[in-house]
């Protein structure tokens, strides 16, 4: 229990004591994060536009589709696939 005390200790100085090294991960977080987002952005605006004005064959199983993947775990695809990380086995 002394360990976990002294870890949140060590942060919370790092974070009240403005360090560098730590800045410029919560940065370059930040940015990845914020690029991420730009294309999900540009991509995913223009798509959902069409796919919710125009009328084409296959529009209601490609709602259903995105419906789906937008509600599931993104970990799931792992699970389902059998290559989420198993420990202690080989």
């Amino acid at each position: 229990m002394e360990s976990i005390i002294s870890g949140f200790k060590s942060a919370f100085l790092l974070i009240l004591n403005f360090n560098p090294e730590l800045l410029s991960i919560i940065f370059l977080s930040l940015k990845v994060s914020g690029m991420a987002l730009l294309i999900a952005t540009l991509l995913g605006l223009p798509l959902a536009a069409w796919l919710g004005l125009k009328r084409f064959p296959g529009r209601g199983l490609i709602i259903n589709l995105v419906n789906t993947f937008t509600g599931s775990w993104p970990g799931s695809s792992l699970v389902s696939e059998g290559s989420w990380p198993r420990s202690g086995r080989s």
